[in-house]
C-alpha cells in the first residue's frame, strides 16, 4: 500500500493558534481556502477554509513533505469545487457543468 498517505489528526487546541499562509488555493465568495503551518509547528500543515464571519474550519492535516503537501493541494482543489457547487446550489441557480 504505497499509495496511501496517513494524515494527522490535528490537536483539540487547533482553532486557537496562530496561522502563517502557505499557500492560498482559491477564494469562493468570501471563503478562502488556503495550506497554513502553525505558530507552534511549522513541520505540520493544514488546510483550512476561512472566512470574514465564520472563522476558520480545519479540513486536512499533514506534515510538511512533498507528497503530503501535494495531497493537501488536492484536498483543497476538490474543497474549492464543492464550495463553488454550493454556492450555485444556495443561489437557486440551476447548475451545469458544460456552464463552466
Amino acid at each position: 500500500m504505497g499509495d496511501v498517505v496517513h494524515f494527522v489528526r490535528p490537536s483539540a487546541n487547533v482553532h486557537h493558534q496562530r496561522w502563517k499562509t502557505v499557500e492560498e488555493l482559491g477564494r469562493v465568495g468570501t471563503l478562502a481556502v488556503r495550506i497554513v503551518a502553525c505558530s507552534d509547528n511549522p513541520g505540520l500543515l493544514h488546510v483550512v477554509a476561512a472566512g470574514g464571519a465564520s472563522g476558520s474550519e480545519v479540513l486536512a492535516s499533514a506534515d510538511n513533505e512533498p507528497e503530503f503537501v501535494a495531497a493537501l493541494r488536492a484536498i483543497g482543489q476538490r474543497v474549492i469545487r464543492l464550495l463553488e457547487v454550493a454556492e450555485v446550489e444556495f443561489s437557486g441557480s440551476p447548475y451545469h457543468p458544460q456552464m463552466e
